[in-house]
């Protein structure tokens, strides 16, 4: 996929990034778009049936054209979830013509690991399981954001109605609503926690009777992300909301400032990312730029649980220099809510990957690759000591970008593709597989993300590229 022919050749890297990051995963009508990736999670990858290290694309869902990325991964890197272009002879409408080209939530498991992606299933082990629909919808499409770090939730978003969209909990066999606010006509979930504390979280998921699920063992759980009076992501149109789902299932929004440090309203609203307890929510802030852009810029922001009951605002964050940096996003915290990490807009008009405590304070712009002019970050594990994204360059040649796989630890920044090289034995990337990170395991050794490829149904043409969801085990 060429986003040079998506959206003009004056895009700015910034405007790119954000197609990218949006558009990609756009349904039928442009109503909601993706950030793919979680940061929490953790663990060694699954059984010692698996290698040490390995690289592994999860293909995608049959019919239709081939395209897929993953958006999560568990705590233990064992399961990973996102999205895949289908056409399901099941299901009318997805794929079909006039809307060609439907995603549909994805679970996967490597088939090293002997883990089915739902417990209760009795198909084959490892691979692709598609996660399904909430029907009746004109067009079905869904796409599946977060997954709990002990792997046993699924968030995300599915089409209803004539194509509006709806936050929903993906569980075996079925498709859960979410809900949204009142008045509201369009929901998405981005993230889920692992447990709360007291009354905080209540699991949402509905049994079509109408009575309200917990969870396996008694957890309760909090989930994030937006609700609106557009059909369309926050960032793209004024009304939405920073919404949490807890106790009963009903949609929480979120506290807002009055104005923002530049003194602009906010105009839209988004809760990104969750910590593993639910106690810190973090997010963006969206303000109209004046620059007549088809997106917003924003500040990030994080929400801490009170002792009242309630969540409110911690801090309002900004790139490293205040009045000028101030087009940034928060897309991943830690899971012990320590870190956010995300990306802002430099003085160049590109994009530099950050990091900011949760409790505020000017963020810390991390490093680039040698010979790479932007970055961002989409992934951080537990402890907040491993941080993964991408580093890369925008280009006039197909696939008009060169993007590595990128993590930061200990200081430095390495490029993935050359630590998998490095194993023993030694990983291959395969040629011409521009990767992005969304994910990163609670031990920073699993890692989840999607890469630009040349696209396998039409290898005679130099410029037909496509996506498709990877993960992979550094040692």
């Amino acid at each position: 996929m060429s986003f040079r022919k998506l959206f003009g050749s004056e895009m700015t890297a910034h405007a790119a990034l954000i197609a990218i990051t949006l558009a990609t995963m756009v349904t039928c009508n442009g109503n909601e778009g993706s950030q793919r990736g979680h940061g929490g999670g953790g663990g060694g990858g699954g059984s010692s049936n698996c290698p040490t290290s390995f690289f592994q694309g999860v293909g995608d869902l049959p019919n239709d054209a081939y395209d897929s990325a993953v958006s999560d991964i568990s705590a233990n890197g064992v399961r990973a979830v996102g999205e895949s272009w289908t056409d399901d002879p099941t299901v009318t409408g997805d794929g079909s013509a006039g809307y060609p080209h439907g995603y549909q939530g994805i679970g996967w498991t490597n088939p090293c690991n002997g883990t089915r992606f739902f417990s209760q299933s009795t198909g084959p082990i490892g691979g692709l399981v598609a996660l399904g629909y909430w029907l009746p919808s004109t067009h079905p499409e869904s796409t599946a954001y977060g997954i709990s770090p002990d792997g046993l939730t699924t968030v995300g978003f599915s089409s209803f109605g004539d194509n509006y969209v709806e936050a929903v909990t993906f569980a075996f066999g079925s498709v859960k609503q979410m809900g949204m606010l009142t008045g509201d006509v369009a929901s998405a979930a981005r993230d889920v926690s692992d447990t709360s504390r007291g009354q905080k979280g209540f699991m949402w998921a509905r049994t079509w009777a109408g009575s309200w699920l917990d969870r396996p063992g008694g957890h309760k759980c909090v989930a994030v992300g937006w609700s609106s009076t557009a059909n369309q992501h926050p960032a793209r149109a004024g009304g939405g909301k920073a919404v949490y789902w807890g106790p009963y299932a009903s949609p929480n929004a979120l506290p807002l400032p009055t104005t923002l440090p530049n003194g602009k309203p906010v105009i839209s609203a988004e809760a990104s990312t969750v910590s593993d307890d639910a106690e810190v929510i973090a997010g963006n802030l969206f303000f109209d730029n004046g620059s007549g852009s088809f997106l917003y810029s924003a500040y990030a922001v994080t929400w801490v649980w009170n002792s009242s009951g309630g969540y409110q605002i911690k801090a309002i964050l900004s790139g490293p220099v205040a009045g000028i940096d101030e087009d940034c996003r928060a897309v991943r915290v830690s899971g012990n809510g320590t870190v956010v990490v995300g990306y802002f807009v430099n003085a160049s008009g590109g994009t530099s990957a950050c990091s900011w405590s949760t409790s505020g304070g000017a963020a810390t712009e991390l490093s680039l690759l040698a010979g790479t002019t932007d970055a961002a970050a989409y992934g951080v594990n537990k402890n907040g000591s491993v941080i993964v994204g991408f580093c890369g360059t925008y280009t006039d040649t197909a696939p008009y970008f060169d993007h590595k796989a990128t993590i930061w630890k200990s200081g430095t920044v390495s490029d993935i593709a050359v630590i998998l090289s490095g194993a023993t034995p030694p990983v291959t990337v395969p040629a011409m597989w521009e990767l992005e990170c969304r994910a990163v395991s609670d031990a920073g050794n699993v890692i989840g993300g999607w890469a630009y490829r040349p696209d396998p149904l039409n290898p005679s043409d130099p410029e037909a590229f496509t996506e498709e969801g990877w993960v992979a085990k550094i040692p």
